[in-house]
């Protein structure tokens, strides 16, 4: 998992820049940043940090204990709870793909991919916005 990406457009073309952040599950990052001796940063921030979309712009909010209270007040125990399991859920069908690959799997593009990750639907490509 990269987090992420930046796309920068230079003669025409546009480019993948790379991520920004990595999940510590990411097998293949993790190892070609150990490869190449590159150090990590677990985190860059104490405290909790939550990004919320509101269909136009990313807010992000860090904090500690007060954010924490903040979000059981805004959006409630339940949906805290919901997110987390959703979240898991997503990491072990993307972690997936680490077997498929390592059982000689080969994909035409990203959405194929992610559908095998997935056990055959399309969850996981819905989640990218990709066609």
């Amino acid at each position: 998992l990269g987090g992420r990406i930046a796309l920068v457009d230079f003669a025409g073309q546009r480019y993948e820049a790379g991520a920004s952040i990595l999940h510590s599950v990411n097998r293949y990052a993790s190892g070609l940043a150990a490869k190449h001796n590159l150090p990590l940063r677990r985190r860059l921030t104490k405290g909790i940090t939550a990004v919320f979309y509101n269909g136009s712009s990313a807010e992000v909010t860090v904090g500690g204990l007060s954010s924490i209270i903040g979000l059981l007040l805004r959006f409630g125990f339940g949906t805290l709870i919901r997110m987390g399991t959703a979240r898991d859920a997503i990491m072990a069908k993307f972690v997936n793909i680490y077997r498929l690959l390592d059982s000689g799997a080969a994909f035409e593009g990203v959405p194929e991919m992610l559908t095998a990750a997935a056990g055959g639907k399309r969850d996981l490509v819905d989640l990218t916005g990709i066609p």
